[in-house]
């Protein structure tokens, strides 16, 4: 009978160890799970400014680009170093603005701005404590006599180069560190363009048309509108891009939603032709394009190399 006994008690205790390291195994899953899953929280989020539902004009006669890149997984720092964010800011977008930061706090982050005063309308760059780096730039618009106004496709396509560059190379993780396996980090993209500008009559109204350096994409007619996604464009593809990985596949998926949201159909041709041009091992071979023939317009091809 205490045989008996004992054995059910031993039983017992096996069943509540199993239990107990079935719950514990779980909970340590889940753990580790968290601690690895990709957030996403930092992109709209980290104490940094709220991304706009849509872009306003830059200043008159042009339009105004915003790009953001955040990491996919929020950092588990909650401050940086202004010395190195300065450093970095100035490294990667060189004699874009003025040369000491109108903002510098640890626990918010460092702005660089175009004005004087410290105003972001002209434009800015500003990299955010919780690891986001935003740039505002303002890009001039072509002007034809009937006063149609057009975007220079290839003046877009540069600040998300240079975002992807400077997040790409040893600035960033000197400002936010690496990652616990030394694995590329992965970034969320925001970018959007503003549909309308002020014209130099200071009347306020979308933009006509877009220049392309090669081959031109076919386009909706009359009852078109200009459009940017309150999300940015192509932003569920542009999620988790790895750090380091190619530029021209970024910035493909971007304009091919820019072109199509715009009523652009028939755009692969054109792309080609715009990633083509963008790189700068096939700088010094354009021809035709007046805007392709200003490199001096594009400060993000000079002494810069993005990934093929």
């Amino acid at each position: 009978m205490l045989g008996i006994i004992v054995a059910a008690a031993a039983g017992a205790a096996v069943g509540a160890f199993t239990t107990a390291s079935l719950k514990w195994g779980r909970s340590a899953l889940a753990a580790a799970t968290a601690s690895i899953r990709r957030d996403h929280r930092t992109l709209h989020g980290g104490g940094a400014w709220s991304l706009p539902q849509s872009v306003s004009a830059g200043a008159r006669c042009s339009v105004r680009v915003l790009v953001a890149c955040a990491p996919s997984r929020a950092l588990r720092r909650t401050g940086l170093d202004p010395d190195r964010a300065i450093r970095f800011i100035r490294q990667s977008f060189v004699g874009m603005f003025k040369d000491e930061p109108s903002l510098s706090l640890p626990r918010q982050g460092i702005k660089f701005t175009v004005a004087d005063n410290g105003s972001p309308n002209d434009g800015y760059a500003w990299a955010w404590a919780s690891g986001r780096i935003d740039l505002a730039v303002d890009i001039n618009l072509g002007c034809e006599p009937d006063q149609r106004f057009f975007i220079p496709v290839l003046e877009v396509l540069g600040p998300i180069a240079l975002i992807a560059n400077a997040v790409s190379g040893p600035g960033y993780a000197e400002v936010y560190g690496r990652t616990r396996t030394r694995t590329p980090r992965k970034f969320d993209w925001f970018i959007a363009v503003s549909t309308d500008f002020t014209r130099p009559d200071a009347c306020t109204v979308e933009w006509d048309d877009i220049v392309f350096p090669g081959r031109r994409p076919a386009r909706a007619g009359s009852d078109q509108r200009t459009f940017s996604p309150p999300g940015g464009y192509a932003a569920a593809k542009l999620r988790n891009w790895k750090a380091g990985s190619s530029f021209n596949d970024l910035l493909t998926v971007f304009l091919e939603d820019f072109l199509k949201q715009n009523g652009y159909h028939d755009v692969a041709a054109a792309i080609t032709d715009a990633i083509t041009v963008t790189s700068p091992r096939s700088h010094q071979r354009r021809q035709g394009s007046s805007v392709a023939s200003k490199p001096k317009a594009r400060p993000w091809l000079a002494g810069r190399s993005p990934r093929p």
